[in-house]
């Protein structure tokens, strides 16, 4: 399975207006984030996983913290 699979298939529960759902998705993203060799993302990649992480940011205060754990392992070395 491809990382753009996973964010389809997440799609849904990504953008839920259920604060339940999106802190779920979010989480598991982190989990796959977390999984993924740190050069497995090419720039164009992380490009557009940054800009929608800042999104998340941006999200209602449970989702916020999941954003977060997204982050980390995208920028630890």
């Amino acid at each position: 399975m491809k990382l753009v699979d996973v964010v389809e298939a997440l799609g849904p529960k990504l953008t839920s207006t259920d604060v339940q759902d999106r802190m779920f998705a979010t989480e598991i993203l982190a989990d796959v984030f977390e999984a993924l060799p740190k050069d497995f993302l090419n720039n164009g990649e992380l490009g557009f996983i940054v800009e929608f992480l800042l999104n998340r940011l941006k999200d209602q205060h449970l989702v916020v913290p999941k954003a977060i754990l997204c982050v980390l392992p995208i920028v630890s070395e």
